[in-house]
């Protein structure tokens, strides 16, 4: 219920009036404004059960010389955070709501820091304390007192979802980049205060994840489309430079992915829960990453790809846990790769060591051979270990070019 729609602003009543008092300001209002409105909101002030949800949605406990200022600085589309601090938090929360819902255009700090305060004030109700206050309006006002607690706590949740709504009409206004900054910027603040707040928990399941939902499965489709498409490649064993940019535009879509999730991957983790939709994707990615290092031996694509899906994802404690023992079995194929590259290694530069003696004692036979047909002097052995050396580096270069590709 909106201030200006509330009861008692219609007939200009406050919460300690009595019925008589109610029926003459309804008398007097009749003959400015309508016959039903006024008839409605009399009825809603006299009636002790319906009372209670103009009654929330006012300013119980803050003196009726404060509501006048209260009402007319909403009126000149003014806000003072000072005032707004000092209110009880009920009649804060209502005050930020009329305040934003007649806002046309604020800042996106402003309206940040305002949608903090506004959770925090919900936060700070007190049921018990709430009902003691309304009792002794109402003891005043010679109106039945409130007695079902249960019936206290339904309208507050009731008015929750009113404000959630109108938060959320507020809200259309921004682009949907400014959105994510908003709702990762409460998350994260509530998330250093170490605050669980519930209306930002309802920001982000009844507004932010029904504005991002299209965006959310497009980019959902594109990323299972680009995962199989490196595992078709993958299959015909195309370049490395063709896997290395799908690779490279798959990690690059699992970033604008993880961009728009931020707030509610967070919002889960503060609850316990892990956000569905952000599961899958992970577990995609991971699933890509094993396929590179299984089908194609591309060790450090696959680890490039975890480490960024650990990261991208952290937020999610069953994805972090796997992907970090996948690393380690990773990092224990790679020494074990390394190992048999450098007894690869040697095994061939001993067996090139042997091939070029083997080469070079051919070439100075050969030489010696020539000399004694010639009958001249055969060649020195100084010439024999020139051959060798010659051979040898050749060889080393070699076996050390294809060692060096293979990695």
């Amino acid at each position: 219920m909106r201030i200006f729609q509330n009861p008692f602003y219609i007939l200009g009543a406050t919460l300690r009036d009595n019925r008589r008092k109610i029926m003459e300001l309804a008398q007097e209002k009749s003959l400015d404004l309508d016959f039903v409105v006024i008839t409605e909101a009399r009825l809603l002030l006299i009636t002790p059960r319906k009372r209670i949800a103009a009654e929330i949605s006012w300013f119980p406990g803050v003196s009726n010389k404060k509501v006048l200022e209260i009402l007319e600085t909403l009126k000149n589309g003014t806000f003072d955070s000072v005032t707004t601090a000092s209110l009880p938090a009920l009649a804060s929360f209502n005050l930020i709501i009329e305040f934003l819902s007649n806002l046309s255009k604020v800042s996106i700090k402003n309206l940040t820091d305002l949608l903090y305060t506004l959770a925090v004030s919900f936060e700070n109700i007190d049921t018990e304390k709430l009902i003691r206050i309304l009792n002794e309006d109402r003891s005043v006002a010679g109106i039945s007192e409130i007695t079902d607690f249960h019936s206290v706590d339904m309208e507050l949740q009731a008015h929750k979802d009113f404000g959630v709504r109108q938060i959320r009409e507020v809200l259309k206004k921004t682009s949907q980049k400014q959105l994510t900054a908003i709702m990762l910027a409460l998350v994260n603040k509530a998330t250093r205060n170490n605050q669980r707040l519930a209306l930002i928990d309802a920001f982000i399941d009844n507004i932010y994840a029904m504005e991002i939902q299209k965006e959310s499965q497009k980019q959902e489709e594109s990323i299972n489309k680009q995962a199989e498409n490196i595992k078709t490649t993958l299959a015909k064993k195309t370049c490395s430079a063709s896997l290395s940019t799908l690779v490279k535009n798959f990690i690059r879509e699992l970033s604008n992915f993880n961009e728009i999730m931020q707030p509610i991957q967070i919002s889960m983790q503060q609850r316990g829960l892990e956000h569905d939709m952000s599961c899958k994707i992970a577990y995609t990615a991971r699933s890509v990453a094993i396929s590179l290092g299984n089908m194609a031996g591309k060790l450090k694509l696959s680890e490039k790809l975890m480490r960024k899906v650990k990261e991208l994802f952290a937020e999610i404690g069953s994805i972090e846990e796997r992907i970090s023992q996948d690393l380690k079995v990773l990092e224990i194929i790679k020494n074990q790769n390394r190992k048999r590259n450098v007894k690869d290694l040697l095994a061939k530069s001993f067996s090139w060591l042997f091939l070029s003696f083997v080469a070079s004692l051919f070439a100075y036979a050969k030489s010696c051979s020539k000399s004694s047909i010639m009958k001249t002097e055969c060649l020195s052995w100084g010439f024999f270990w020139k051959y060798y050396a010659v051979f040898f580096v050749i060889g080393l270069f070699v076996v050390f070019a294809k060692w060096l590709l293979k990695k």
